[in-house]
């Protein structure tokens, strides 16, 4: 039996942004306080590539604040990627919560990604 599901992602799982992270080979998190054009933030920050601030991540309310200027100072495509990291991490571990097994991923043309997964 298949099932389609639409992911929304609130970045609040540490462990899952540090999995998520790693997936994209990204330096480590800083937490603190970060600066952005626009004031500073406290929360996780992540330097992605290209960008030119940070994005710091507040896990308690699950948001990312950023400054890309409309991608003059980064592009979106990076922070989608953590993004869809997260989501496919956060649902790995959803399903092996229910008791299945994640047999692969499957990048699909639209830039989505299925995971097939099978009961233990």
């Amino acid at each position: 039996m298949s099932h389609t599901v639409k992911v929304s992602v609130e970045l609040r799982d540490r462990e899952v942004l540090e999995l998520a992270r790693e997936r994209c080979k990204l330096p480590a998190f800083k937490e603190g306080r970060h600066d952005l054009f626009q004031g500073q933030h406290k929360g996780l920050a992540l330097q992605l590539p290209g960008w030119s601030y940070p994005v710091v991540i507040k896990p308690e309310s699950g948001e990312a604040v950023y400054d890309n200027y409309g991608e003059k100072w980064g592009k979106q495509v990076e922070l989608d990627r953590l993004c869809q990291a997260y989501a496919l991490e956060a649902g790995t571990r959803e399903f092996q919560r229910q008791g299945f097994e994640v047999l692969e991923e499957q990048p699909q043309a639209t830039g989505d990604v299925r995971l097939v997964a099978t009961a233990y």
